[in-house]
């Protein structure tokens, strides 16, 4: 494999255009960059996104999954610059939880609301399987039910890709 020199920027959020425009303008002038890694979130993308088009750069981006938003697709695709993603396809949830989340909220349930249900659902098996509250199993017997979850039905997770040039 070929070497790779990795830059790191490290930032508070809200993230600064300037100061981002500096350090890139600077490593890119004096090394060369041919990608950039992104984990932050979309609002601070956008920082990134405008840096790049400052400087006229088209590097491809490598985002996590939080720049992985319906909501914002569309305004990826028209990136002048690759970006790929990390996409997971979630399991559906199950008529029965769809019909009682809305009946209890006024709408149909998030992602978060389906993330929060099972972090609860999970708990509770995990205390009900050993019997009430131990402390030192709990952690423990709920990584063991995560894991025999995920060894049943593995996660489907794809690259996706918007902007130009994303192939």
């Amino acid at each position: 494999l070929p070497q790779a020199e990795i830059f790191r920027f490290n930032y508070a959020a809200p993230l600064d255009d300037e100061e981002l425009r500096y350090f890139v303008q600077l490593y890119d002038e004096n090394r060369g960059l041919d990608a950039i890694v992104f984990a932050g979130e979309a609002d601070d993308f956008l920082a990134c996104a405008r840096t790049q088009r400052a400087l006229k750069l088209r590097l491809p981006v490598y985002g996590s999954d939080l720049l992985d938003l319906p909501d914002e697709k569309k305004r990826w695709q028209s990136l002048p610059f690759p970006l790929f993603v990390p996409h997971c396809e979630l399991t559906p949830p199950s008529p029965a939880f769809v019909a009682a989340c809305t009946a209890l909220t006024g709408s149909a349930p998030t992602v978060w609301n389906m993330l929060g249900a099972q972090a609860v659902l999970l708990t509770a098996r995990a205390l009900n399987d050993d019997g009430g509250y131990h402390p030192d199993r709990l952690a423990a017997r709920m990584r063991e039910l995560v894991d025999e979850h995920w060894r049943a039905h593995p996660p489907s997770i794809r690259l996706i890709s918007f902007g130009a040039d994303a192939e």
